[in-house]
């Protein structure tokens, strides 16, 4: 039962966490939508940077795109991808236009949840948005709720032992007692 309850819980969390990205990303896709040509990289990067100073939530944001027919990261907070091939998930939405997320491991350990959600222009996929955000926080959230289902549940089973012990005692101890008692007066 706790096995299930944390599945969903950790489905409901991720669910959560990706509306809340999608619809912070809305802001971001206006904000590009305004740009001219998506090869503007200093006014991109001013797009990402004013992002990340409203949202500090996340721990990297990245905007894709295709030059020359070849997936390419455009602006990134991590100054040192700009330029690179695109890979992954953020690939796939830049290609069919389908938001995506997925948890990767950083080295510490660390889980983070990368959300992509695609920039729509003139009806195509003209870019793509990845969020990146820390999933430690809901981590704790999940070990703490799971803690407390536990808890509740020793605590009920311990009241149902309670009750079931009284009622026993209440139907069958004593008329047994009653019994004893009536066979030794005779």
């Amino acid at each position: 039962l706790v096995y299930i309850y944390n599945d969903d819980l950790n489905e409901a969390l991720r669910q959560k966490y990706v509306e809340e990205a999608m619809l912070d990303a809305t802001g971001l896709q206006t904000a590009i939508a305004t740009v001219e040509k998506l090869h503007e990289q200093k006014v991109l990067q001013k797009v990402v940077d004013e992002f990340l100073i409203s949202h500090p939530q996340y721990h990297k944001v990245a905007i894709y795109g295709l030059i020359d027919h070849r997936p390419l990261v455009l602006a990134s907070s991590d100054l040192a991808l700009i330029g690179r091939e695109v890979h992954g998930e953020a690939l796939d939405t830049l290609l069919h236009g389908k938001p995506g997320y997925h948890e990767e491991r950083k080295e510490g350990g660390e889980k983070i949840l990368e959300t992509v959600i695609p920039i729509f222009i003139r009806g195509k996929t003209a870019a793509a948005i990845g969020l990146y955000a820390p999933a430690s926080s809901q981590d704790i959230l999940i070990s703490h709720l799971r803690a407390r289902v536990v808890n509740i549940g020793l605590l009920g089973v311990g009241t149902l032992l309670l009750i079931l012990s009284l009622v026993v005692n209440k139907m069958m101890v004593r008329p047994v007692r009653g019994l004893v008692q009536h066979t030794e007066d005779i």
